[in-house]
């Protein structure tokens, strides 16, 4: 099971393999983006599984009025130029295609990316975030998203559902009967001993 907005950052690229009792388990860095390809075993045969998150796709914050950002991306600016975002995921794209190049690669079997694909919700994000994820994201069985905190910074971001725009293909479940909160949780399964779960933790906030 997959919640939302999990954080981290990391530094240089590089790999470990480490063994698991479901398999093997590979962690990869990739500048300050992590994935995970975990290997199950299920009766003799294999489900490769790959999963990063916190990818923030950064668009222009220059070019638009403070008005067209709206007050709560004012607050974010500070974190972007004075704490170093900005410059931290300036080739996150780029670093995204190399992670779903590598996916290819590993032959991964599925993609999980679970929250922050943005970093403050804006419409050329999202649209950057889908298509550097591509092919993949053009699949829903090679492919789960779920919005994280980033992804509903604020309420015209979810009012004019633009994860959803991008990826709500993506949210679709198997068994629909078991939503409860818009399209979440929902369900995805893989052959007949897989199933990947995505559950709604992220809303917009009281204050960014």
């Amino acid at each position: 099971q997959l919640g939302s907005g999990s954080r981290g950052r990391l530094g240089q690229r590089e790999t470990r393999q480490y063994q698991s009792e479901r398999g093997q388990a590979f962690q990869v860095r990739h500048g300050w983006h992590t994935t995970y390809l975990q290997k199950g075993i299920k009766s003799g045969a294999s489900m490769r599984f790959l999963h990063c998150s916190d990818i923030h796709i950064t668009g222009d914050y220059e070019t638009p009025s403070m008005l067209e950002l709206g007050w709560r991306r004012w607050m974010a600016l500070l974190e972007l130029n004075v704490k170093g975002r900005k410059r931290h995921f300036a080739k996150a794209r780029e670093t995204v295609r190399q992670i779903t190049s590598d996916a290819q690669n590993l032959k991964v079997d599925h993609l999980i990316v679970s929250g922050d694909l943005t970093a403050y919700a804006l419409e050329e994000e999202f649209k950057g975030a889908r298509d550097a994820l591509e092919p993949w994201a053009s699949d829903k069985q090679k492919c789960t998203v779920i919005h994280g905190n980033h992804d509903t910074y604020t309420p015209g971001t979810v009012r004019d559902h633009r994860f959803e725009r991008s990826f709500g293909h993506l949210l679709e479940s198997d068994l629909p009967e078991h939503t409860a909160e818009g399209q979440y949780p929902f369900v995805r399964l893989l052959g007949k001993e897989a199933a990947v779960v995505g559950l709604l933790s992220a809303r917009v906030p009281l204050l960014p």
